[in-house]
């Protein structure tokens, strides 16, 4: 009968730490989840930040561009006329 209560209290307290273990797990997991959730939204914070940077960029260099273009283009023109007006007279 000794026997028999020695190996319930031995059972009994591995389902306690078995619980205690299982428990603890849980709340690491938990834990694990909310840290992955924290860093996927500052990635995506990250990620848009950057998508807006890229945007800008590319419309700076494509004002720039243009500009740069339309001035190449008035100085041509400009010299064309003044070719044609050196020619008339």
């Amino acid at each position: 009968m000794r026997d028999f209560d020695d190996e319930a209290r031995q059972i009994k307290k591995e389902i306690v730490e078995s619980r205690a273990l299982i428990i603890k797990t849980n709340n690491l997991v938990n834990a694990l989840g909310a840290d992955i959730k924290s860093i996927a939204k500052r990635q995506a914070g990250y990620e848009r930040r950057l998508n807006w940077n890229s945007w800008v960029a590319i419309a700076v260099i494509g004002l720039v561009s243009f500009a740069g273009l339309k001035l190449y283009f008035d100085a041509q023109i400009s010299g064309v006329r003044s070719e044609m007006a050196d020619a008339e007279t």
